[in-house]
């Protein structure tokens, strides 16, 4: 999945203002927290805070809508 993040195509890099303007990180979590078997097994990538990285898929999976 992390080569599928790295291989987007028709994006642009941001610049120095721009990535300043980004807002999020690790002052909150603004995502559904999931054990990282969970994300795991629904093929996503999970991350120190309890998020999970993923596709439309993975996130189906996750919710239960994928099935």
């Amino acid at each position: 999945m992390l080569k599928k993040i790295s291989n987007l195509q028709g994006v642009q890099k941001l610049n120095s203002k721009e990535q300043k303007e980004v807002k999020g990180g690790k002052d909150a979590v603004r995502c559904p927290v999931y054990t990282p078997a969970e994300c795991t097994n629904c093929g996503g990538f999970p991350v120190f805070n309890g998020c999970c990285l993923g596709t439309q898929e993975v996130h189906e999976c996750l919710t239960g809508f994928g099935n």
